[in-house]
């Protein structure tokens, strides 16, 4: 089984509990990594990563906020950083780079204690986050 599929099911663990469990950290750590998934978890705990919500048409766009800039993801698929471009898109293999993992995690977790869960905006606005995050 390759480690998407791996990682998918141990997200789907905590889905139902809404907790990462010490297993659960264990088992994610196991696939991806002790530091990426600490860089993963500090870009949750310091409200990194964002669902914009674009009001009327409901349009949802996901992104993580890096060291210096703030990258688009489409979950579990894609993410702009040059990480990902370079072992997932240049390698042509499937590859979580922190900020998707950020995502997956961030989706499923209880968001009681963040902030900045989803910020809605107009959708007239939807082209100045892409121009922010370099996209036009």
């Amino acid at each position: 089984m390759d480690k998407l599929k791996s990682l998918e099911k141990i997200i789907a663990r905590l889905d139902q509990q809404k907790i990462l469990t010490p297993e659960i950290t264990e088992s994610i750590i196991q696939i991806v990594s002790e530091k990426k998934f600490f860089s993963a978890m500090e870009k949750i705990t310091l409200n990194q990563v964002n669902l914009f919500v674009f009001k009327p048409s409901n349009r949802q766009v996901w992104t993580v906020m890096g060291e210096e800039k703030r990258y688009l993801l489409y979950p579990k698929i894609y993410c702009s950083c040059m990480d990902f471009y370079l072992k997932g898109i240049i390698k042509k293999r499937k590859y979580i780079c922190k900020h998707l993992l950020a995502q997956m995690i961030f989706k499923h977790i209880d968001k009681d204690k963040l902030s900045n869960v989803e910020i809605v905006l107009h959708d007239t606005e939807f082209n100045t986050l892409l121009k922010e995050i370099g996209f036009t």
